[in-house]
């Protein structure tokens, strides 16, 4: 306990009270203790009246997972024996989580029987990947007279982890699903397109472009053929991301790093759904992580569970050796998209 801004304010006006009496008759002065002793034995009954601290019941629900960039929300409920007290919350949160600022909310009960009962919602805005906490609750509140103040800090120590952001690749998807022409797009792409994978030969015809025109097979055949392609699959795509010091730097509250790693998954997503194979590499000074390219939806499952491996370093970028090892690592030629920042000067040489 402790007493409060009130309390000073009523043992100070006691002062020139009692100067006042004892400018008016020297024996005055026990004006001063008698006005002394009831300001404590009210700031001891205010305290009495206060709500007990072993009384108070404080307990949290925490959401087990959350995307970066998003907020959350963690509930935080109290219960006591006694209503109408004012409390006033403050979450403690680990220093990755914006710090939030105090809440006031009032116990109250529903009927007659029951504990009274008050609820708290704290905003959990992450502001990198990992697994977080929300260490502690501390309340305070203080009695009918606003006298005495009391705090007490109950301890959380609930986590949520804190994952890269699937919320655009959902969307997508659900577009990509409803939309019946996008659809209907990919199965005529599948079969023919201005790919470069060989189909067929075909009589040329006005209309058709005269660079597909085969000149050796028209020689064979003593007529004009021409080539047909089909879109190409089975390409194999590797998503390198750079995690070096410079990705740590933040874009609208959320680091460069989470940023590529969005952007990285929500392409690895349409590389698969269209039939490519897609790989992942996590780098820095050296390579930190790699995925195997791999085919089919089952796969973005696990780019999903590499990405979210993908630490924050403050190292400077090794482009040089990590490209020269992963060259060694592919087997067949493959796309490299690189996700990165670089800074002005390395720009204009």
């Amino acid at each position: 306990m402790r007493p409060t801004l009130r309390c000073l304010i009523v043992f100070l006006a006691g002062i020139p009270l009692s100067l006042g009496a004892v400018a008016i008759h020297p024996r005055l002065w026990t004006v001063w203790v008698a006005y002394l002793a009831a300001a404590v034995l009210i700031a001891g009954l205010d305290g009495v009246l206060a709500l007990p601290r072993r009384r108070l019941r404080v307990t949290a629900r925490v959401p087990e997972q959350m995307f970066i960039g998003e907020t959350a929300t963690a509930v935080i409920e109290l219960a006591a024996a006694r209503r109408g007290a004012t409390l006033e919350l403050l979450a403690e949160l680990d220093d990755d989580l914006a710090p939030q600022p105090p809440i006031r909310t009032a116990l109250s009960r529903d009927g007659e029987a029951g504990p009274a009962r008050a609820e708290a919602r704290v905003t959990l805005a992450p502001r990198r990947r990992g697994d977080h906490a929300l260490r502690a609750v501390h309340v305070r509140w203080t009695g009918p007279l606003g006298l005495i103040e009391k705090r007490v800090a109950a301890p959380i120590d609930q986590r949520v982890g804190v994952v890269p952001n699937l919320g655009a690749v959902r969307a997508v998807a659900l577009r990509m699903f409803s939309d019946h022409n996008f659809m209907a797009g990919l199965k005529v792409e599948k079969f023919l397109g201005d790919g470069s994978e060989f189909e067929a030969l075909r009589e040329f015809v006005p209309g058709l472009d005269h660079r597909a025109i085969d000149w050796k097979s028209s020689a064979r055949h003593r007529k004009l053929l021409c080539q047909e392609f089909r879109a190409e699959r089975n390409h194999q795509v590797v998503l390198a991301v750079d995690a070096g010091q410079l990705m740590a730097e933040p874009v609208a509250g959320v680091p460069k790093l989470d940023h590529a790693i969005n952007a990285a998954i929500l392409l690895g997503w349409f590389c698969l759904r269209t039939g490519d194979r897609v790989g992942l590499l996590g780098f820095d000074e050296r390579i930190r992580h790699w995925a195997e390219p791999a085919g089919g939806m089952h796969a973005f499952q696990r780019l999903q569970a590499i990405s979210a491996e993908i630490d924050y370093r403050s190292v400077e970028t090794n482009y040089t050796l990590t490209l020269a090892e992963l060259s060694t690592r592919l087997r067949r030629r493959s796309l490299v998209v690189l996700f990165t920042d670089f800074r002005s000067e390395e720009r204009r040489v």
